[in-house]
């Protein structure tokens, strides 16, 4: 599912600068490339395992974790990944009182 979340985001920022996923130059160069503010910005595989591990210490569970932080981006695409972090514990514990 992280995967999948991480290959789309990838895929969004290319479909807006032009370029196509099967150049496999541009794609090599695309993932060394990480921007963690803006909207599109391109995120790395390893901070983004590193943000779903610190949800699933509240979840439990590395799907539904994964799913949150993929909803909670899209909801709010203007907002840097560590603040849909943030705003996903601050949620799950707020729901829990």
């Amino acid at each position: 599912m992280l995967g999948i979340f991480w290959l789309w985001a990838r895929g969004e920022t290319l479909k807006r600068q032009g370029i196509s996923r099967q150049g496999t130059a541009a794609v090599k160069t695309r993932r060394r490339r990480v921007q963690t503010k803006g909207r599109g910005a391109t995120v790395a595989p390893a901070v983004v395992n590193s943000a779903v591990s610190k949800i699933t210490t509240y979840t439990h569970n590395r799907e539904v974790s994964a799913r949150l932080l993929q909803a909670t981006h899209l909801a709010h695409q203007g907002r840097s990944l560590d603040w849909c972090v943030e705003k996903i514990i601050h949620d799950l514990v707020r729901d829990r009182r």
